[in-house]
């Protein structure tokens, strides 16, 4: 069906956009008119400024009867922002409403705006931001003897293995793939353990994969334990290896009866040598109900501060992002400080497993605080490895409200608390997590359509949308990103950040959370604006101090060249003094002997030859007083007869 069949009525007049639902409790901000298309939702207002809105940016819609007449058309947006439209005549308002309802969650991806030919190859180079060959390089594999142990397998060329896993993988390097087909049987979605960071100073190594499908009974499989084994070997670790299982161990152990599972790791058993942490992340539903709760608490003005703080802990979503941040510092301090294989995974292993590995990465390599290395970070531990975007965040078809799953910023908002407690470490700021969490619900690209790489290489092969990174990343939006206090030297590279996860160092995000108002800001966002805005000022006044500079430069060199003239010159030349006879004391105490001057040719003691000394130091030798006296008188004798 075509979009535009749902569109029942594309303007409406005399609409008044209000702070508030309450039309009594505030003037409105704007009067104007409403249009709707297949892909936006336009307001324009009387003063010619217009607001576009995504349908697919509209989280839900609530119609309030007014007192007098009208209806509020009440838009939350994923956002978390909300806006108030006050319209006149009630059958406009829920055609409006209807219509609406229809087009924010589209049949298919074909409705979406990005979804269309682009004119030139240009703005498919974001698509190649992440180069996987090249990330395994710099990790050191195939070009490090140190880790020689680990090999590339194209075992998923294809995706013949896994449809939501890479084509090129890293694994064991004396695991044969035969092996790997078995293990891939034995783990959810066919996701084997697979290493995605190999650290630079230990020999410890990051792994992730799904649950073991042990199965009631608790049914093991021996290549899985074998592969294990390999992975120990391969960091030569004598203290063992961590398992971190994302979920509570009494979700685990409820997964045995799907199925499922978790590997069973006391003495005697298959994987016994390996320690267990259960990190308490929650399943899907509850997690959306958590954040939908500590949302309501954020933005509910009229509570006290022992209702708020009491309503903040019962939502739980504090402490997912302690549980989260737990997890990563455990996995960064066995990898760096004791050389161990960290393997990660809860029951799919691409929801919370890709907070997990993205944050240790986070920690453990400065690279990955970079703007263009986070992007990478993103690539590959979320869109190459599969986290379902589309799914999580109802992109378009119908989508199960169990699904439905705030993965992603649970991330974002753990990295916005790292860049809280080390300042200095980040190049980007907070705004860039804002606009990642924008665009990962509603964009104009493709960067997180879909569910898998193997979907969105669709978007890619056909040309049909750039990505998001093209973007972000050219010169005029990428200066507004950049956190004015980066300081790359500023940690130690061989030592991870020791970031708290203790709840009394977690901040409110406030300018995510905190403001309905669609226009209203943060006021440290303000104060970040106002700095990056004086910072761009000074640009042209540092590129002229430069050229100043540059000028000063050339004039000191200058100045230096002319004193060595100078003094090359003096040295070659010797003026004569007129004013009165040579001062001869000062030749015998330079070594010159009186008698060899030449009094046929008096002009030996002209200044040219004898300029230096007379300025020299006086001799008075009274035993040849009356000799120097006579010869002097016939010297100047000489001079006058000539």
């Amino acid at each position: 069906m075509d979009p535009t069949e749902h569109i029942t009525q594309t303007k409406v007049p005399g609409v008044l956009r209000f702070p508030t639902y309450d039309a009594k409790a505030s003037p409105y901000q704007a009067s104007g008119m409403l249009w709707i298309n297949p892909h936006f939702l336009i307001f324009e207002a009387e003063d010619t400024t217009s607001l576009k809105i995504f349908h697919t940016e509209i989280s839900a819609l609530e119609l309030r009867p007014q007192v007098t007449h009208g209806i509020m058309l009440t838009l939350r947006l994923k956002t978390f922002r909300q806006l108030h439209f006050w319209i006149p005549v009630n059958s406009h308002a829920k055609n409006i409403a209807e219509t609406i309802q229809r087009l924010r969650c589209p049949e298919k991806y074909i409705w979406l705006p990005f979804y269309q030919p682009m004119p030139s190859d240009s703005n498919l180079e974001g698509w190649n931001i992440y180069n996987m060959e090249e990330e395994y390089c710099r990790m050191g594999v195939g070009t490090d003897p140190k880790k020689s142990l680990w090999r590339i397998t194209p075992i998923n060329k294809g995706m013949k293995i896994c449809s939501t896993y890479p084509e090129k993988l890293i694994v064991p390097a004396d695991i044969d793939d035969d092996v790997l087909e078995q293990v891939a049987k034995h783990r959810e979605h066919r996701r084997f353990p697979i290493a995605t960071y190999l650290d630079a100073v230990s020999s410890g190594v990051l792994v992730r994969c799904s649950q073991p499908r042990l199965g009631a009974r608790g049914k093991t499989c021996y290549q899985d334990t074998q592969l294990f084994r390999k992975i120990k070997n391969a960091c030569n670790s004598s203290s063992g290896g961590v398992i971190l299982d994302t979920r509570s161990q009494s979700q685990a152990q409820a997964q045995r009866n799907k199925g499922g599972g978790f590997e069973p790791t006391g003495r005697g058993s298959p994987y016994s040598g390996w320690k267990q942490h259960f990190s308490g992340l929650m399943p899907p539903a509850r997690l959306q109900g958590a954040l939908l709760q500590y949302i309501e608490a954020c933005q509910d003005r009229s509570l006290d501060l022992s209702t708020f703080l009491s309503k903040i802990e019962n939502s739980g979503w504090i402490g997912q992002i302690c549980g989260a941040i737990f997890a990563a510092v455990v996995a960064a301090k066995s990898i760096r400080d004791n050389a161990e294989p960290v393997v990660v995974h809860g029951d799919s292993g691409w929801d919370s497993t890709c907070i997990i590995t993205s944050l240790a990465q986070l920690l453990l390599d400065s690279h990955f605080r970079t703007m263009r290395g986070f992007a990478q970070l993103i690539e590959k531990e979320w869109l190459h490895i599969g986290h379902p975007f589309s799914r999580r965040h109802v992109h378009f078809g119908q989508t199960d409200v169990a699904e439905v799953g705030p993965y992603f910023l649970l991330f974002l908002d753990c990295v916005y608390q790292c860049t809280l407690q080390f300042p200095f470490c980040f190049e980007f700021n907070a705004q860039f997590l804002l606009d990642l969490h924008k665009h990962s619900h509603v964009s104009d690209f493709g960067t997180f359509m879909f569910n898998n790489a193997l979907e969105r290489n669709t978007l890619v092969e056909t040309k049909r949308a750039p990505s998001l990174w093209s973007y972000l990343f050219s010169d005029h939006i990428s200066r507004q990103y950049i956190n004015p206090l980066y300081a790359p030297h500023s940690h130690d590279n061989t030592t991870w950040l020791p970031i708290s996860y203790r709840v009394q160092a977690m901040s409110i995000w406030s300018e995510m959370y905190c403001w309905q108002e669609y226009d209203s800001h943060a006021p440290e966002v303000l104060c970040l604006q106002t700095l990056n805005e004086s910072i761009a000022q000074l640009e042209p006044v540092e590129r002229e101090l430069e050229l100043v500079l540059e000028e000063i430069e050339l004039i000191k060199k200058k100045r230096q060249s002319l004193q060595v003239d100078e003094e090359q010159e003096s040295k070659a030349q010797d003026v004569p003094d007129h004013s009165g006879p040579p001062i001869l004391s000062e030749s015998r105490s330079n070594g010159t002997d009186i008698d060899t001057i030449n009094h046929d040719n008096p002009s030996e003691l002209s200044h040219e030859k004898y300029g230096a000394a007379t300025c020299g130091p006086h001799f008075n030798d009274n035993s040849t007083d009356q000799e120097s006296s006579g010869r002097e008188k016939q010297v100047v004798q000489q001079r006058d007869d000539q």
